[in-house]
């Protein structure tokens, strides 16, 4: 029915199902860029795979990484020893804190991409009940120009 110079109801399904497969495509992927982006565990302490903080104070001398529910690692290199008790503590504290501030960070962007995921599963599927209907649609219309095509060749 197409004649190459719009769009043929062949060329518009290609079209719908290939946006249709790019869209549940970019829906498959996780926040890390991998498919299937999950939990490391279950239940109410679970947490999203890969999502860290790291933060560091006292000019590198106090490193730590942390998780969204814990301290994972502290890391104090031997010269931060001279430091005084307070002062030390404090540091650890600033470093701690700068940690959390960078998981605060990568959660809002996690949260973004699962937000997007989730408008391109939607769409997705917004997508393939349209492809079904003008399907449909084009069917209909293609059969109803048929019909008036054989009433107009019919008898004179």
């Amino acid at each position: 029915m197409s004649d190459g110079a719009g769009l043929g109801i062949e060329t518009l399904d290609a079209l719908l199902a290939r946006t249709r497969r790019a869209l549940e495509a970019a829906s498959s992927f996780g926040p890390q860029g991998g498919a299937g982006a999950g939990t490391a565990e279950a239940g109410p302490d679970a947490e999203p795979i890969g999502l860290r903080g790291e933060g560091e104070a006292a000019d590198g001398l106090i490193r730590v990484t942390v998780s969204p529910n814990r301290l994972v690692s502290l890391r104090i290199n031997p010269e931060a020893a001279g430091l005084p008790v307070a002062r030390l503590a404090e540091e650890i504290t600033t470093a701690v804190n700068a940690g959390f501030e960078q998981l605060r960070r990568e959660a809002g962007t996690a949260d973004a991409v699962r937000d997007a995921q989730t408008f391109a599963t939607g769409l997705s599927a917004e997508l393939k009940d349209l492809q079904n209907e003008s399907m449909r649609s084009m069917a209909a219309i293609g059969q109803a120009l048929e019909d008036v095509l054989a009433r107009m060749r019919g008898p004179r």
